[in-house]
């Protein structure tokens, strides 16, 4: 089937020849019959056909061609006849090629394609016969001249004369026809296009590309028809002829692809670089290329690739001998492209363009540097430094391209200077003068800088390396992370670290040692050593800054290095900055006022650079000329107000760092801070420094009493001081006194400055009571300290509230100063209060709230908490006058309340009905109403004392829970511990540690009575045997607010304690000479319990004379005589059943029968004398038989007899009184009991001690020094912050020390208290330390590690690290430097979000006699704004009533009076809790209340009240230290 189909095929092709085979068929017949089986026949076909019938095709093909021509002399002209008849000789050139290289038809066929080729033609009739003619010369083995000439005429160069200025001439003219009758195909122009020249140019190229075979002649007949023309200057012909000077652009466009690509090719590559002309050639071509305009960009970065792959990466072999020449040549070109004009709309291609110049620049700094000759490499160095700085230069023409490639031109100059590493001073020289004349652009700035800092980087690494860096980082750094995710520490001093750019791999992996790096460094640098002749003064600014941030990087690399590898011997030393940067600060200071936003930078540089810790001293001639230029730049008002704004702002540790000579400058720093902190006008972190100098400058005057300051007279300052030519230290007292106050009064002073102005106040307050106070300066500081409490802002209120608390540390300096300090301030807080409450109330339902602006309840809140400060310390001075009560107990009413009880009409609150159901009745006001309100027309309302308690579980009147609390923490801090602190156990006990289980042996063991009474205090009730007399006592247990209190009672018939009357006697006496036995004997005298009386020890002999009978001095039994003295001197020395010690024993067992059958014998026979005297005395009766002896004391039926008793004379089981007092059930309500116990009654607090020796910054060092760094000053600063407590027998709070005999944190730690707190230090190295067990100290960081804050003694030269100690906590820190002149300064860095804190200040330079108790005022007031951002912190007398509540709410018996009673008289067993918060040890006596603290936690706070309860009992409080004695 297949085949059929096939020779089907054939024999239809075979049919359409049929006309071609006919000879007397037309030719044009013949030829449609020809082009219709070449349309359709296969190659293999064709290939047969045309040899078979070669010549016949040929024939007719020339027959039509001739044709044809006779048609185009009658004009009549056919495109697709042309076309076809080239297409036949398409095909004869194609399927007879050997008889075309045989010479076959050569003319003919040349004939053809010359007429085709005429320029009059259609272009796609001469694109047709060029390629053919391309093909038939490659064919030909002989070529004649005339084919070849055709070659040179076929394509008209002459459209690509026109863009010339000058005209061209073309060596050989285009191929034209005769007449119009010889044109095959009539273009309808008279002369090609430029397009048109182009496209035969790039088809001859195309063929030569095609046909690497014959390239060799193809390129020597390109260079002889067409390249000497394009290029004629490296031609050997006519210097005339030719395009000059360069080549027609589209020509490069089209020939430079192809010329890569023959270069590439190894074997046409030796063609093209094996003739000298050939080379020469091909260099111009490269020269010209980069001549090209911008829209050629292509075509040049091709070129420019293409040559330095030749040049640079593979030289040929054949111009190895001329490389270097070559390269240079290749350089030298490159800026060329530069200097190209930019269009408006090509402006992003040409900077493109450029980019790939200097990415070639740098290819062949850091790939082939090496590889090139020193002749290359001074070629390559000058070539990019001219051409950079002709392009950015000023005066360039081409400023937009400028403006683009600024920035990376300078980036590619710095780079390669920096990779030569180039030792030759001309280079660098080179290159600054260079760089010098680029400084008036900001980019060229910027980019100069990121360069120095990847320097300034390496150098880092190089001088400053960290051996345990890494180390350091892996263990650390996932922590330290978490901790500055979330919150970071900060200082006044912190600068922000720079903006450090990502290391560049080109520069920071190089290898490099010291000293290329230091060359290196130092020339890079020297480019700004003309950066005082910049003249726009922004850019002058700028750059000043770029080397105060490099000096920032040093100084902080320099800083992490740790201090113990600067030792080392073979470290590199470090740099001295001010030797390399101090000579154009320096100079840059001077200039002239135009300048002065860059002085100010320079300013700011020579400060961070010479106000810092140094290990060596500073020169003085250098720290003068320093002073020389702060003097000038803070004096001279033609500097600027941004000069004096830098040097405050820089040099504010300037007088706390004991520079030699610093203090020449106090009284024009002085000067300059009076009129910065007076206008108001300068920046924030300005007026922050000016006033941080001032607290520098606190302690100078009694430091250095009596010395003299050199003044120069043109100081201001100096004329109002003093006269002379000096003045002394004493006058800096006054001088910050009036700035201090002037600030404070100031319009408009930023709450921050508000702030730390109070805190400053407060110092100079302690400054001057501790030495010799100025009254006047002193009460004018506490006056302007009282107006800030009621700020609008709350920080600075309480700023202010805290600064006068804190004068109760010098509560007896101030006394003496003035004793109506203490009043004015009480009277002053008081008024706060009650009108702040007052317009509150008024202000009623048309408030917003709590929290809205006219009233502040958190500054409420703080006045009464600082009222309460002044109250437990100035109670006798400051209530000296009745009224000042009066206002205090009428603000502590509008706290509690909101309101003022006695007249009108009582309060919802009041009348609402108690959840108890008890009738409430009207009694008496409990406080008696002024004489305005008894003249009232309104009754007074009576309320019950348990109505005024039941209101303090109502909502107050001005809604504040805040105001309310702090009143009540008011009220019961005053009524429990005024003027009783500190109490009989010391200031670390205020309460008792006693609870319902001492003194009650676990036979007898019965439940507690618990009642809550008005809702504020839980009453506990158990009776005790007292040890030593057995007698029974009513033990109370009394837990309210501040603490827990026993107290025990028994009744007292009679208090003047006189023995009852004898009983009358009816007999006389007996007469001499009368038998004894017949007188009536008189009753024995009554027997005064010793309790009762005062107690009076007899001596030895008197106790033996009463003991005896006998007079003293007679002879007596001395052992019984000191058995009895000690029976009665010493009760506690009696065994437990009581007897005297010359009472003999009771018997061993072994004995007991004898003694028991004596006893019967002797029994027996005192049995019959009674009888036989009886029966001698019947007659008359017995003197005992008309005696009446009164009636003895019952022994109780109840175990809680007494307990009811007690309840019952004080009138608390009433039954009006059973509203107030309600039961508790005892067993649910022990747990609880037990964690009141446990919540504390004072604020507390615990602080990290920290102490870091020379050379310390590690924290394992630093955590790892033990007890004998407890010398020196360190051990005067920690006995100042506290005193030693024995942590095995401390009562107090411990702050989570291990107060076990394991003593595992130490036997002591410092610890301080006050009515209102205590403080435990976690002193690091009073710690012990086991590094074989614990190598991570792991036992030291779980107590400072976990303080909220630090207080860290350096002896260190560095400043500390605030991370040093890695933790999520240590919020503040406080950090003191001991210094050479006696003085001591302080460091203060605190969290983001913790509140500004003092009295203590950072940079303040404290004396030795402030600096314990101010760091501890300070570590305390820190610790307690740290709590302010705590979610849910209660005041301890806060969390203790809301415990109580709670048990009320969910232990009270709800019962009837008649069920509560047999509560009372019979409650059921007691079941003890493990939790109890004491314990009974076994070295005591049975019962006995010997009571520790076993957790760190418990209570601590509150003082026994010491009124009776009534006058029929008496009671007495027991505490630890009491406990013995009962």
């Amino acid at each position: 089937m297949a085949d059929r189909r096939a020779r089907k095929e054939q024999d239809k092709l075979k049919s359409k020849l049929a006309k071609f085979h006919d000879k007397n068929a037309s030719v044009k017949s013949r030829f449609r019959s020809l082009m219709a089986y070449l349309d359709k026949a296969s190659s293999e076909d064709l290939q047969k056909f045309f040899n078979d019938h070669f010549y016949v095709i040929y024939g007719v093909f020339l027959d039509q061609f001739s044709a044809y021509e006779s048609a185009c002399k009658r004009n009549k002209h056919d495109q697709s006849t042309v076309m076809s008849l080239l297409q036949v000789l398409h095909n004869v050139l194609k399927y007879l090629q050997e008889y075309v290289r045989k010479g076959w038809q050569i003319r003919s066929i040349a004939n053809v394609l010359e007429k085709a080729l005429y320029i009059e033609n259609k272009q796609a009739v001469r694109k047709f016969a060029f390629e053919l003619l391309l093909a038939f010369l490659e064919q030909v083995y002989s070529r004649e001249e005339a084919q070849l000439d055709l070659l040179g005429a076929s394509i008209d160069l002459t459209p690509l004369t026109v863009d010339y200025r000058d005209k061209v001439i073309l060596p050989v003219q285009a191929l034209q026809a005769p007449d119009r009758t010889s044109i095959l195909v009539p273009s309808g122009t008279s002369v090609p296009t430029v397009e048109d020249t182009v496209q035969l140019f790039e088809i001859m190229l195309h063929h030569i590309s095609d046909n690497p075979a014959h390239f060799d002649f193809w390129f020597r007949s390109l260079k002889e028809y067409y390249l000497n023309v394009f290029y004629p200057q490296v031609a050997n012909g006519d210097q005339k002829v030719g395009f000059r000077p360069y080549a027609p652009a589209l020509i490069q466009e089209v020939f430079i692809p192809h010329l890569d690509r023959w270069m590439r090719n190894p074997d046409l590559s030796k063609v093209l670089w094996g003739d000298a002309d050939n080379r020469a050639l091909l260099l111009e071509i490269y020269c010209q290329s980069c001549h090209l305009e911008v829209q050629f960009d292509k075509t040049i970065k091709k070129s420019i690739i293409l040559f330095r792959m030749v040049f640079v990466e593979s030289p040929p072999q054949e111009i190895t001998d001329s490389v270097t020449e070559y390269r240079q040549l290749f350089l030298q070109k490159l800026p060329t492209i530069f200097s190209a004009k930019t269009p408006l709309d090509s402006v992003s291609t040409h900077v493109s363009l450029c980019l790939e110049v200097l990415q070639v620049f740098k290819y062949m700094f850091a790939e082939a540097y090496e590889t090139l000759s020193p002749d290359t490499q001074e070629v390559l160095l000058y070539t990019l430094l001219n051409t950079s700085t002709e392009l950015l230069a000023p005066s360039s023409p081409n400023q937009i391209l400028s403006e683009a490639l600024a920035a990376v031109c300078i980036d590619t100059i710095l780079f390669i200077w920096i990779r030569t590493k180039s030792e030759k001073p001309d280079h660098w020289q080179a290159l600054q003068d260079g760089m010098a004349g680029l400084f008036h652009s900001m980019e060229i700035i910027e980019t100069l800088k990121v360069k120095v800092v990847q320097l300034t980087l390496v150098i880092c690494n190089k001088i400053y390396p960290i051996k345990w860096k890494e180390k350091k980082q892996k263990k650390t750094g996932g922590l330290q992370q978490t901790a500055k995710a979330q919150r970071t520490l900060g200082s006044p001093d912190s600068v922000p670290a720079p903006k450090l750019p990502a290391p560049d791999p080109a520069i920071t992996m190089m290898q490099w040692n010291v000293d290329e790096i230091l060359y290196v460094w130092n020339n890079m640098l020297s480019i700004f050593s003309k950066v005082n002749q910049i003249k726009d003064p922004k850019i002058h600014k700028v750059a000043i800054n770029v080397l105060t941030e490099i000096i920032d990087i040093v100084s902080d690399a320099e800083v992490a290095v740790p201090f113990v590898e600067t030792l080392e011997e073979n470290r590199p030393k470090p740099l001295y900055l001010v030797n390399v940067f101090g000579p154009w600060l320096f100079e840059a200071c001077n200039l002239p006022d135009t300048y002065v936003e860059g002085k100010a930078e320079a300013y700011r540089a020579l400060c961070r650079m010479f106000c810092r810790h140094h290990q060596r001293p500073l020169p003085l001639d250098l720290l003068g000329r320093f002073y020389a230029a702060l003097h000038s730049g803070i004096t001279t008002p033609s500097q600027g107000s941004a000069v004096q704004y830098a040097i405050l702002e820089s040099a504010n540790n300037i007088f706390n760092l004991s520079l030699s000579g610093a203090s020449v400058l106090i009284p024009y720093f002085l000067d300059g801070i009076r009129r910065v902190l007076s206008l108001g006008k300068a920046p924030l972190q300005v007026q922050r420094k000016a006033v941080l100098i001032l607290g520098s400058l606190l302690c100078y005057s009694n430091h250095y009493r009596g010395l003299d300051i050199p003044v120069r007279l043109d100081s201001k300052l100096a004329t109002e001081l003093t006269k002379q030519k000096q003045m002394k230290y004493d006058a800096i007292t006054p001088e910050l006194v009036s700035i201090l106050l002037l600030t404070m009064r100031r319009d408009g002073l930023h709450p921050e400055l508000q702030q730390r102005c109070l805190w400053l106040s407060c110092v100079m307050i302690f400054e001057e009571l501790a030495n010799k106070p100025d009254a006047e300066t002193v009460c004018e500081l506490i006056k302007t300290q009282i107006k800030f409490c009621t700020s609008s802002n709350t920080a600075v209120a309480r700023a202010a509230l805290d600064a006068l608390s804190s004068l109760t540390t010098m509560s007896a300096e101030l006394l003496q100063v003035n004793e109506a300090l203490p009043a004015l301030i009480v009277e002053s807080l008081c008024t706060n209060i009650i009108r702040e409450l007052t317009e509150r109330r008024k202000a009623g339902s048309g408030s917003s709230g709590p929290g809205s602006a006219s009233f502040n309840e958190q500054t409420v809140a703080e006045h009464f908490h600082c009222l309460c400060a002044m109250l437990m310390t100035f109670s006798a001075a400051a209530l000296q006058k009745p009224s000042t009560l009066t206002h205090v107990f009428q603000a502590v009413e509008l706290g509690v309340l909101g309101q003022r009880l006695g007249a009108g009409e009582a309060p919802a609150s009041a009348r609402s009905e108690n959840p108890t159901k008890v009738a409430k009745t009207k009694r008496k006001s409990f406080r008696p109403s002024s004489a305005t309100e008894k003249q009232s027309s309104q009754p007074d309302v009576l309320l019950r004392v348990d109505q005024m308690f039941d209101l303090l579980t109502k909502k107050p009147a001005h809604e504040s829970e805040a105001v309310q609390a702090a009143a009540e923490v008011l009220l019961h801090s005053i009524s429990h511990f005024m003027s009783q602190v500190p109490g009989k156990e010391g200031i670390q006990l205020l309460h008792s540690d006693i609870t319902e289980e001492d003194d009650v042996p676990d036979d007898e063991r019965l439940a507690p009575l618990h009642f809550l009474v008005n809702s504020t205090t839980i009453l506990s009730l158990v009776e005790v045997s007292r040890p030593g007399s057995g007698e029974r006592v009513s033990r109370v247990i009394l837990r309210n607010l501040t603490g827990l209190y026993s107290w025990e009672n028994r009744l007292v018939f009679d208090p003047q304690g006189h023995p009852d009357p004898l009983p009358f006697n009816f007999e006389p006496a007996v007469e001499p000479g009368v038998d004894a036995s017949d007188a009536i004997v008189p009753a024995p005298p009554a027997v005064v319990d010793a309790d009762d009386a005062e107690p009076v020890l007899p001596t030895l002999e008197a106790a033996v004379a009463g003991r005896l009978g006998k007079q003293a001095g007679e002879n007596v039994d001395q052992l019984g005589a000191l058995l009895t003295y000690l029976s009665l001197a010493w009760k506690d020395c009696l065994p437990e059943s009581g007897r005297s010690l010359n009472q003999p024993a009771a018997p061993l067992e072994e004995f007991a029968e004898g003694v028991k059958q004596t006893r019967d014998a002797l029994t027996r026979q005192a049995t019959e004398d009674s009888n036989v005297i009886a029966e001698r005395t019947r007659e008359r009766p017995d003197s005992e038989f008309w005696m009446f002896r009164p009636p003895g004391s019952p022994t109780p039926q109840s175990h809680y007899h007494l307990c009811r008793q007690w309840l019952s004379h004080l009138g608390l089981l009433d039954q009006e009184r059973h509203a107030s007092v309600v039961l508790l059930d005892s067993k649910k309500a022990a747990r609880s009991i037990a964690t009141l116990d446990r919540t504390h009654g004072r604020e507390t607090a615990k602080v990290g001690v920290i102490y870091v020796a020379k050379g310390q910054d590690d924290q394992m060092d630093i955590l790892g020094n033990d007890s004998h760094c407890r010398r020196g000053l360190y051990a005067e600063f920690l006995r100042g912050l506290g005193w030693p407590i024995d942590l095995l027998t401390h009562p107090g709070y411990v702050g989570g020390l291990d107060n076990s005999e394991r003593l595992t944190c130490g036997e002591t730690a410092p610890y301080f208290a006050a009515a209102g707190f205590e403080l435990v230090f976690h002193e690091s190295a009073g710690i012990p330390t086991d590094l074989v067990n614990d190598a991570q100290l792991i036992a030291t960081k779980r107590h400072v590690g976990n303080d909220s804050v630090h207080i860290v003694y350096s002896e260190h030269v560095r400043d500390y690290d605030c991370q040093t100690i890695v933790s999520e906590f240590n919020d503040a820190h406080i950090v003191v430097y001991p210094l050479e002149s006696g003085l001591f300064r302080v460091q203060i860095s605190r969290k983001n979000d913790v509140e500004l804190f003092g009295p203590v200040m950072h940079g303040m330079a404290l004396s030795k006699k402030l600096l314990a108790p101010l760091a501890r005022l300070t570590a305390f007031i820190a610790n307690k704004y740290v709590r302010l951002n705590m979610q849910g912190y209660q005041h301890p007398f806060l969390k203790r009533r809301e415990v109580i509540q709670q048990m009320g709410h969910r232990f009270a018996l709800s019962q009837f009076y008649e069920e509560f009673l047999p509560q009372i008289i019979q409650p059921p067993a007691y079941q003890p809790q493990e939790s109890s918060g004491s314990r009974v040890t076994p070295s005591s006596p049975k019962g006995s209340a010997i009571t520790t603290s076993p957790r760190d936690d418990i209570s601590s706070s509150g003082a026994a009240s010491t009124t009776s309860s009534s006058f029929s009992t008496t009671t007495s409080p027991v505490s630890a230290s009491s406990s013995s004695s009962l």
